[in-house]
């Protein structure tokens, strides 16, 4: 007997794929229904085109679809938009209404910053005084003043005032005779009186002429109503484009440029009289937004600082080292990529992640040209499969770079001496190794690659530890990039739910310095991790501490400290000898651990004169190697995070030499060594490591 009810289905099921088949557009229509299964998400900032800063009064921003959402930080973000063309609505009180028409795709987020623009009403007065450049002396010569809305005023006086001017960003000009034409910008309210003192530089073929640009040095959007001045006395404001313009006496002379909200910072000019220089400046947004990177540029074989070299960051940072080889730069918070080159040596580009407010210490190497070369090989893989990647992209910091072959396989040639090692591939993320070429020798590293395309989720569970009592500490506040957090419980557990892929965890605990782990989290997996967290130094308690963690292979790991001369004794702080804090060696190893994850902690309160190493070691007995184990140390000071060093991926021998310390310098030397004695004594030294050729 046969089934109605099924016969009519199967009817309706040959109907519709009929359907499709002959409806033209049909494809059209799938391609619809899949944009609206799989909305697409939009986020950015919101500016003020007058001033360049973020809009803090409230902002109602909604799309031609129904989205709504309201900010006051000057941030923002509608999700579950429906792919395709999109009209993003933004309003404000005190600025001009704003539309976006934007292409929103599936599954993925546009990035849409806008500029809003004040309403203004009424008129203001501009006044002021003109001076001679260099004298300081008023000008009675007939001067013109004149502004970009045709106000316009002739003077013999030495002052001057402007009325009636329209509110806005207005552009002011001066000329007179025998003097370089004065242009500049202010921002003026409406009936308001603005006062702007004119300067004007004599012609003359002993000037030089100075131009250029102010520039944020995170977005590297042009900085409105900065001020440019030189060691001269001569000074000017940027315009809106953060465009600036003035003649200086020639000679050797320092410029500056400073804006509010922003550090200052300075360049040398050597100006010859009747030249044009072209001078851009990139200010770092103080507070938070911006830390402080300092250390030496090293010879790579001699191990002596280098003076003289070049040290750029990527935000428009630059300086170079000074006669001890020491430099500092102020940089954007941020992941940065720094570029170091001297005459003589290959250039080195290194990067890493910097925090706001931060002080970081880092040394440089470079190596010297004519040095031999080595190499370094091996393959391209998948972190999850293990199956090589083909065609990926393998870059030196040095400039070599390759493609691996179809079975994920590399090869360089490198010049000898510590390189960075970059790894690019579609759909995945980017991958970051270090690497120590021996002339003559080849270096075997495969580089592992973690996809970027998952879409599922998994769980992480830990705890929450204090550095230096391995206690754990309750209701510390975990987040994670993708807007999940929790608080650990009151036994310092914790259990989070995140998106697959690689995730930054952020952990906070009031008096403890704040903390940021990268994990990378498969679909459907289970991650345990232990967040460990260093109490803030309180200047007179310590110098330094040192955090050490690993995983669960190799299960015993002990921290060396190696201290210079303290009264004619050099000591060695670990676990047969955990040390004193009121007595040499005035150091001690806070934590031991011997099952696993760590941590181990030692802690440096006073400082001698010398240098302070610190080691890794594998206990006796444990088989897992060394190399590749993934141990972590954290190096903190007064300042917080100093630096954070992971074990290199290569290298025989059982004693990991993480850093040397002397003074306010931490020097990382991160290599896999073989020490001339098998156990910790007061002559070990770096001049008895032996790096394994």
């Amino acid at each position: 007997m046969v089934d109605v009810k099924r016969f009519r289905f199967v009817l309706q099921v040959i109907l519709i794929l009929s359907l499709l088949v002959v409806i033209p557009g049909c494809d059209q229509l799938l391609n619809a229904l899949d944009e609206e299964e799989n909305p697409g998400a939009i986020q950015g900032s919101i500016y003020n085109s007058s001033s360049g800063l973020l809009v803090t009064t409230m902002v109602t921003i909604n799309t031609d679809e129904g989205q709504t959402t309201v900010t006051s930080n000057g941030s923002f973000r509608l999700d579950d938009v429906t792919a395709g063309q999109r009209v993003v609505y933004f309003s404000a009180q005190g600025y001009e209404y704003q539309n976006r028409t934007i292409t929103v795709s599936a599954n993925d987020t546009y990035i849409l910053n806008v500029y809003l623009t004040p309403t203004t009403v009424g008129t203001a007065t501009i006044y002021g005084t003109i001076s001679e450049a260099g004298t300081g002396n008023r000008i009675y010569d007939e001067v013109t003043i004149s502004t970009d809305n045709g106000i316009s005023t002739t003077t013999t006086s030495g002052e001057y005032e402007l009325t009636g001017v329209a509110v806005g960003t207005r552009t002011i000009t001066a000329s007179g005779p025998n003097y370089e034409t004065f242009v500049t910008t202010v921002q003026v309210n409406a009936n308001s009186q603005t006062q702007l003192a004119i300067i004007l530089t004599p012609h003359s073929e002993d000037n030089a002429e100075i131009y250029g640009g102010v520039y944020d040095s995170i977005s590297h959007e042009p900085l409105y109503g900065a001020t440019v001045s030189a060691s001269t006395g001569e000074s000017v404001v940027t315009d809106n484009n953060g465009y600036y313009q003035f003649f200086v006496p020639a000679g050797t002379l320092e410029l500056t440029a400073r804006k509010s909200g922003y550090e200052s910072t300075s360049q040398t000019v050597y100006a010859s009289g009747g030249m044009q220089y072209e001078i851009e400046f990139y200010l770092s947004s103080g507070g938070t937004t911006s830390a402080t990177v300092s250390g030496y540029v090293m010879d790579n074989s001699t191990s002596m600082a280098v003076s003289g070299a070049e040290v750029y960051s990527d935000d428009g940072s630059y300086t170079t080292t000074n006669s001890d080889g020491s430099y500092s730069l102020i940089v954007g918070e941020g992941t940065r990529t720094f570029y170091v080159w001297a005459n003589g040596y290959y250039s080195t580009t290194e990067q890493f992640d910097v925090n706001g407010g931060e002080y970081y210490q880092h040394n440089f190497w470079l190596s010297p040209e004519g040095a031999g070369t080595g190499y370094v090989e091996g393959y391209a893989i998948d972190a999850s499969t293990g199956y090589g990647i083909p065609n990926a992209y393998i870059y030196a910091d040095n400039g070599a770079w390759t493609y691996a072959d179809e079975n994920g396989y590399y090869w360089l040639e490198i010049s000898e001496g510590t390189h960075y090692i970059y790894g690019f591939a579609d759909n995945y993320y980017d991958a970051y190794y270090s690497v120590y070429v021996v002339s003559g020798e080849t270096s075997w590293l495969n580089i592992e690659f973690w996809s970027s395309s998952t879409s599922g989720t998994g769980i992480v569970e830990g705890y929450v530890i204090d550095a230096e009592t391995g206690y754990a500490l309750l209701n510390a506040h975990i987040e994670t990039d993708d807007g999940f957090e929790t608080w650990s419980d009151t036994t310092g557990f914790f259990s989070i739910s995140v998106n697959s892929g690689e995730r930054i965890f952020y952990v906070e605990y009031e008096g403890y310095y704040s903390s940021t782990e990268t994990l990378y989290i498969e679909d459907n997996s289970y991650t345990w991790f232990n967040f460990v967290l260093s109490q803030e130094f309180v200047s007179s308690d310590a110098r330094y501490r040192f955090v050490l963690t690993w995983g669960e292979d190799p299960y015993d790991l002990d921290s060396y400290l190696i201290t210079p001369e303290i009264d004619g004794v050099s000591y060695v702080v670990y676990y047969g000898d955990p040390g004193m804090e009121d007595a040499p060696p005035y150091a001690t190893l806070d934590v031991d651990d011997t099952d696993g994850y760590g941590p181990e902690t030692m802690t440096i309160f006073e400082m001698e004169d010398g240098v302070y190493e610190f080691y890794v070691n594998r206990y006796a007995g444990v088989e897992a190697a060394l190399a590749g184990c993934g141990a972590n140390v954290k190096i903190y000071n007064e300042y917080g995070l100093v630096s954070e060093v992971t074990i290199p991926s290569y290298g025989e021998g059982d004693w990991w030499y993480v850093c040397s310390v002397q003074g306010d310098y931490v020097t990382i030397w991160n290599q896999i060594v073989d020490l001339e004695t098998t156990s910790p004594s007061n002559e070990i030294n770096h001049r008895d490591v032996k790096y394994k050729r």
